[in-house]
């Protein structure tokens, strides 16, 4: 098997994994070595050789040997990375993988999850109710013929922050543990169908864990209750390991609204 790492395709999700790895992990000594893309590529190599080879010496005896580097096949590019960096690279490739795949949790972190979930339903809902309120407001504006609301975007964004006091937590780092971002915006003829169709995705189940056959999940009494539709996004399409999110401190939104205008110039 070749040691090289290559990738010969790429997607957003691979890149905000490598990013969280570069950002969380990575020794702040070779941090600005490595793009996120890298680290992306880097990880996906681990992932790829635990299917394969049975330790984290033998990945790392692997990904070491020469020529040691990074081959982009799209760009027809080779990255060569001096073992220096590349050993710490692998290492917290390694780290990262053990724990997003740890789903042990403490019964304190237990709770703290339990009541985030509940926190994140009253959320969920408030944020329906004001995005509700801010369609109906607009509409009436362009029934008034406003001249700036040819169209718009009711957008929201979510961020959860890390507490202060968190070991990841750092002073020169904003602490955005994940940022997730929807649109909110219903058309005149569908929104009350839209605000039943939202109340009914309140009291929807979103526990992807439901069945699980591991006993770390099956055990868990997160993964034995509802979870809410943004719990879910947190839980699910975050790139941090569960234990991280038992740091969340800080969760922030904000709803924007964006005023379009289209103005047509004929051209005689």
């Amino acid at each position: 098997m070749e040691s090289v790492a290559k990738s010969y395709w790429g997607t957003q999700k691979r890149c905000e994994t490598g990013a969280y790895i570069r950002r969380y992990y990575l020794p702040s000594q070779i941090r600005f070595e490595f793009r996120d893309e890298d680290v992306a590529v880097l990880y996906s190599k681990v992932c790829y050789c635990f299917g394969i080879l049975e330790t984290p010496d033998e990945i790392s005896a692997l990904l070491l040997k020469e020529p040691c580097g990074i081959r982009y096949g799209s760009e027809r590019i080779y990255k060569v990375i001096p073992s220096d960096q590349m050993q710490p690279a692998i290492d917290a490739c390694l780290r990262y993988h053990q724990d997003k795949w740890d789903w042990s949790l403490s019964d304190d972190e237990v709770r703290s999850m339990i009541e985030l979930n509940d926190r994140l339903c009253t959320l969920g809902h408030d944020i329906n109710t004001e995005c509700y309120r801010l369609n109906q407001e607009i509409h009436a504006r362009q029934e008034q013929k406003n001249p700036f609301l040819d169209d718009f975007e009711i957008e929201v964004e979510i961020c959860f922050l890390l507490r202060e006091d968190h070991p990841l937590s750092r002073d020169d780092d904003d602490n955005f543990i994940f940022k997730d971002h929807y649109s909110k915006t219903a058309r005149p003829d569908y929104l009350e169908k839209w605000i039943r169709r939202e109340r009914k995705q309140e009291k929807m189940n979103w526990n992807d864990a439901r069945g699980a056959k591991n006993p770390e999940i099956r055990n868990n009494p997160l993964f034995n209750i509802p979870h809410c539709w943004l719990f879910h996004r947190l839980q699910s399409h975050s790139e941090a390991p569960l234990k991280h999110l038992c740091g969340i401190g800080t969760i922030w939104v904000d709803i924007q609204i964006r005023h379009q205008k289209f103005i047509e110039i004929n051209q005689n």
